[in-house]
């Protein structure tokens, strides 16, 4: 039976009482109380509770991210919603598991399918804007065409974050959800996008400061103003958004298979960590 979270004490109370059960439980549960707490608040959090453990749904808006916390060895239930549901299962590399396997080999019988893998990168920010100090000068070229980098208004926010979906980069699922209250708290400059000289918007990033580390959560260019250079623009521009915000450390995810990508960020200076990212999908 599915029922709706409440509050954080009864999360609580629901995660101790199964590790009564399971001492050493599996769980792909990475979120700190307070985020827990938003999404209680907002009465988007719905579980289901079975000798087994438990499964949390979160709603996204246009799907459920699921958390386990389970025994991993039993034949676990994901029960199907209205949306899609995604498991991610965040491991390192030196330490994946028969945990994870078995976790894996339960959702492949539900139905679950394998949709990409992400591999965590991170930088100094110091060391990231030192290398791109190339990109300034065309940057400035580009200013004369008409293209600049702007921080947009809240108005701008839905545009941007479907121009980011639209590019196919990422999927909808690798967005982080935010009620429009949250995304109008957010520190001037987390969306940044370059214009053209119609004002049009012809490239996006989204990055968010965090318990003092910049989180880079997309990038992306619209198809007919690739090939422009904007992408190293923008990404040198956000770099100086970071800096000037005295924020020592920038991280992200890139999909593994996205060798472009991949290989220009190293090439400014990111390395990748050893922590990888499955991503497991059941459609509607």
């Amino acid at each position: 039976m599915i029922n709706q979270l409440q509050a954080i004490d009864e999360y609580k109370t629901l995660i101790e009482e199964f590790k009564k059960i399971c001492r050493v439980p599996f769980s792909n549960i990475y979120l700190m109380p307070n985020v827990i707490h938003r999404y209680i608040k907002s009465q988007k959090v719905f579980f289901e509770k079975s000798k087994y453990g438990i499964v949390f749904y979160f709603d996204e808006g246009t799907y459920y991210k699921v958390f386990l916390y389970i025994d991993e060895k039993q034949k676990f239930e994901i029960s199907a919603f209205d949306k899609k549901l995604i498991v991610h299962n965040v491991y390192n590399i030196k330490q994946k598991n028969d945990e994870l396997s078995y976790v894996q080999r339960r959702l492949r019988e539900i139905g679950f399918t394998q949709e990409g893998t992400s591999v965590q990168i991170q930088g100094k920010t110091q060391d990231l804007l030192y290398n791109c100090r190339s990109v300034e000068k065309y940057a400035k070229t580009m200013e004369q065409k008409g293209y600049s980098c702007i921080k947009p208004e809240f108005s701008q926010f839905n545009q941007i974050e479907q121009i980011i979906a639209d590019s196919k980069i990422i999927k909808d699922y690798h967005l982080t959800f935010r009620t429009e209250q949250e995304k109008k708290e957010l520190e001037k400059g987390s969306y940044l996008c370059i214009v053209n000289e119609n004002d049009e918007i012809c490239a996006a990033s989204i990055t968010v400061i965090n318990f003092g580390i910049a989180q880079a959560e997309a990038i992306a260019v619209k198809e007919r103003y690739k090939m422009k250079g904007l992408a190293p623009i923008l990404t040198y521009q956000r770099l100086k958004w970071v800096y000037d915000r005295n924020i020592q450390k920038i991280q992200g995810w890139i999909l593994v298979d996205n060798e472009t990508s991949l290989k220009y960020h190293k090439k400014i200076g990111y390395h990748l960590t050893d922590r990888y990212a499955e991503d497991w999908l059941l459609d509607v």
